[in-house]
């Protein structure tokens, strides 16, 4: 029964990200986008991020979402989620050597 609130859970944020990512993501010619996902540890929360930077400007970033469920498991889920309907670049940021859960690999920072 626990799996089923935690997928509507994960379905929920990533298409409320993605929708965040359709209104901020503007398609401006010479622009490079990007997201980060940051490691909040004095918060205890994920920060996600859309980023931005023109050729020969300072670099943009503008938030998404955060998520205040500190569990790297759901992270990831909603990680896969997001990634499976997004092309853009992720970065970590503060993630230091922490693993993924499920897939046993080192967080690219």
């Amino acid at each position: 029964m626990e799996a089923i609130p935690m997928n509507s859970d994960v379905t929920l944020a990533g298409n409320e990200i993605l929708a965040n990512i359709d209104h901020l993501f503007l398609r401006v010619p010479r622009t490079r986008y990007w997201m980060m996902i940051v490691n909040n540890v004095f918060d205890y929360e994920y920060d996600w991020f859309l980023s931005s930077k023109k050729k020969y400007q300072q670099e943009r970033s503008q938030p998404l979402y955060v998520i205040s469920n500190y569990d790297l498991e759901f992270l990831e889920a909603i990680v896969n989620y997001v990634g499976k309907r997004n092309l853009l670049t992720t970065y970590y940021r503060n993630f230091g050597n922490l693993v993924w859960p499920t897939a046993q690999r080192k967080i690219q920072s």
